[in-house]
């Protein structure tokens, strides 16, 4: 049966749910060996875990083969979790080497969602979600490894949008605010939904696809490397100073320690005191401590976890305002991942919105089943995460600037091209050229990411002015049009139409305005983000 599928990969669990035609349901799937049933009304779910055998030949133990091997213990070098972040970020030195092989994080990843893919039934579309602030460089990842049969083609949905879909908010509900905090990343987003109703669900009787659904309007988003796996790291440390121990001194047990601080922090989400006990063979002692919420919620107020997740819902709001949406025109506040289920952080994601407004009853299966409404037929409009300019000499300040040419929030695939005029700037010249920058001012969301005492930590920086990266700045791309007979200044020489596709692709139309003739027909620039 050739039914569309969606793939959640997330830092510590990946779901894979289906369509269900009989019930009109989504459903998460158990993938024998690869799943851990659910317990206590929860979904299956894949560990997101892979034991290295043999890197050479990448031949590996993932999800729930590690757990029933007995090879997800700490300290094992072999054995990796959280890779997800290490794709979500430029990271240092997250390169170990085994048989031979340098293991990076996207090894280690594409190891992993190759064998749930292979898993997968036959057939049907497949959705694939990735975080918010890292769509350019998962879609780069994700173009590498996808190598699904001639019979399934692979979309891709940012993890917010989907999770907007999933919880099926009424189709004439105003903009629902997504917060989707889970193992490594904290996502945050203000959507409207399409109409999801009787279009977005009903079978033709004559075989045909669905029909289509409305449209899905993303109206700001804003994220940062920050999940529970900070959380639990915070917990180690906080332990270890109780019993005035570095992390150093139980290096090759860090894995292990964190393991039971995430034990702690699951258990004190549902019980007021949780025991946190870890035996240290060099000392032959046993280390304990009773933590009760408060002091839980202490280390997390000491990392400044609270304003941090603010300030991200924040910078979404004001990107709300911009577009005249305001705090009290936001419908629903839709709460996904793990981490929100942390009755601290649950508070903190209230605050400011009426509780009937919150709903959080499928913080896991969110996402995934809500990918399958795109798979189905719902497509969407999103919008540039970034802003965009045209590098330029600025003879008075003698410094190359950028002339924007698309802001933050402008919806794809643009309406209208963007036209400019160019001119040569010396006599003669055969060539003009184009450097096409990404300004990218850095907020409360950013984070700089390194891996650091066998263990990945994410910290804050402090805001600074705007950055300007090159997206196209090499011999072969930059430029945009030979000049025959060659360009004089003064004389305005060629037009260049600027759109933006579907694929969030920068294309370029070059007309010279001397001869008429077009020199660039509708090319791809670069992709943007």
């Amino acid at each position: 049966m050739n039914r569309p599928l969606a793939l959640d990969f997330g830092t510590s669990n990946t779901v894979v749910a289906a369509w269900n035609e009989a019930t009109g349901e989504a459903e998460t799937l158990f993938l024998p060996g690869l799943s851990m049933p659910g317990s206590d009304g929860a979904p299956p779910l894949i560990p997101s875990l892979v034991y290295v055998e043999d890197a050479a030949v990448g031949r590996c133990l993932i999800g729930g083969e590690v757990m029933a091997a007995g090879r997800d213990q700490a300290g094992a070098p072999r054995c990796f979790a959280g890779f997800k972040r290490g794709l979500a970020a430029s990271v240092a030195g997250f390169a170990p080497r085994l048989d031979g092989q340098e293991v990076t994080a996207g090894l280690v990843g594409s190891w992993f969602l190759k064998r749930v893919v292979e898993a997968l039934p036959e057939g049907g579309e497949l959705v694939v979600t990735v975080p918010v602030t890292a769509f350019e460089r998962y879609l780069d990842w994700l173009g590498l490894i996808a190598s699904p049969p001639a019979s399934r083609r692979i979309r891709v949905l940012d993890e917010s949008t989907a999770a907007a879909l999933g919880y099926e908010v009424p189709a004439d509900e105003a903009p629902v605010l997504v917060i989707d905090f889970g193992g490594g990343t904290l996502d945050v987003s203000l959507v409207r939904l399409p109409p999801l109703g009787a279009a977005g669900t009903v079978l033709q009787g004559d075989g045909s696809p669905p029909e289509a659904a409305g449209v899905a309007t993303v109206l700001g988003k804003a994220g940062q490397i920050l999940g529970g796996a900070d959380l639990d790291t915070w917990l180690v440390d906080d332990f270890l100073a109780r019993h005035g121990a570095s992390s150093q001194e139980v290096a090759e047990d860090l894995s292990l320690l964190r393991a039971l601080a995430e034990r702690t922090k699951i258990r004190l989400s549902s019980h007021p005191t949780a025991d946190l006990a870890y035996f240290h063979a060099a000392s032959g002692r046993t280390w304990r401590h009773a933590y009760t919420r408060e002091e839980f919620e202490d280390v997390l107020e000491h990392h400044d976890l609270f304003a941090r997740i603010q300030g991200t819902i924040d910078q979404v709001l004001r990107q709300a305002e911009a577009r005249g949406v305001t705090r009290a025109g936001i419908g629903r506040v839709l709460l996904v991942g793990g981490s929100t289920t942390i009755p601290a952080v649950h508070r903190t994601l209230r605050q400011g919105f009426p509780r009937e407004r919150v709903v959080s009853h499928k913080p896991f299966e969110a996402v995934a089943h809500g990918a399958l409404a795109l798979a189905r037929g719902a497509s969407l409009h999103d919008h540039l995460y970034h802003g965009y300019g045209i590098r330029h000499w600025d003879e008075r300040r003698q410094r190359h600037l950028y002339e924007p040419i698309f802001s933050p929030g402008q919806p794809y695939p643009s309406a209208e091209p963007v036209e400019l005029v160019l001119r040569a700037s010396r006599p003669g010249q055969g060539m003009i050229e184009l450097i096409v920058g990404e300004m990218e001012p850095q907020g409360p969301g950013a984070a700089e990411v390194v891996y650091h005492e066998g263990r990945l930590v994410a910290s804050p920086v402090e805001p600074e002015a705007p950055r300007v990266v090159p997206l196209n700045d090499t011999p072969e791309t930059r430029t945009i049009a030979r000049l025959e007979p060659p360009g004089q200044p003064g004389v305005d020489r060629i037009k260049a139409s600027f759109e933006v596709d579907a694929e969030r692709r920068l294309r370029l139309t070059v007309t010279d305005l001397l001869t008429g003739a077009t020199l660039i027909p509708h090319a791809i620039v670069t992709r943007l983000r």
